[in-house]
């Protein structure tokens, strides 16, 4: 189950940070770096809402991530613009998104990515999912 998961989220990603690749050839290793800081929300945040539910009761790990997402949301609507400046008219038409779809899936560049973001995420699904063992029966963090 975990890789299927994986699979679906790691898509997004992999396509986002694909386009930007595309579009500046030099950055690959600029996106190898952030699937590695990607990868570090998923395995930090079992453990950091662990501890907050200990510390502060469970309505802390809420209120701590609607603050973050606040946050991001101020800096994304004040720093980011946009970046296309060729915009087509026919972009957001059925057919015109299928067929950049069966482009993108035929590309060799963009299978490579994909498997490497489907096997991380699926690995970090997995920890998700092991994680509140080792914690709470491993570790000895009180369940509250």
């Amino acid at each position: 189950m975990n890789t299927p998961q994986g699979a679906a989220t790691a898509r997004g990603l992999v396509v986002l940070l694909g386009c930007f690749v595309m579009l500046q050839p030099s950055s690959t290793d600029l996106y190898l770096a952030s699937m590695s800081v990607l990868a570090a929300g998923p395995i930090v945040g079992p453990i950091l809402g662990a501890a907050f539910e200990v510390r502060f009761g469970h309505q802390a790990a809420f209120l701590a991530l609607a603050a973050f997402a606040g946050v991001l949301l101020v800096v994304t609507l004040g720093r980011l613009t946009e970046t296309n400046r060729h915009r087509s008219p026919t972009a957001k038409r059925p057919g015109r998104l299928i067929a950049n779809d069966v482009h993108v899936l035929r590309s060799r560049e963009f299978t490579a990515f994909a498997v490497l973001g489907i096997a991380s995420y699926a690995g970090l699904f997995a920890f998700i999912a092991g994680s509140p063992f080792v914690l709470i029966r491993v570790l000895g963090v009180p369940v509250a």
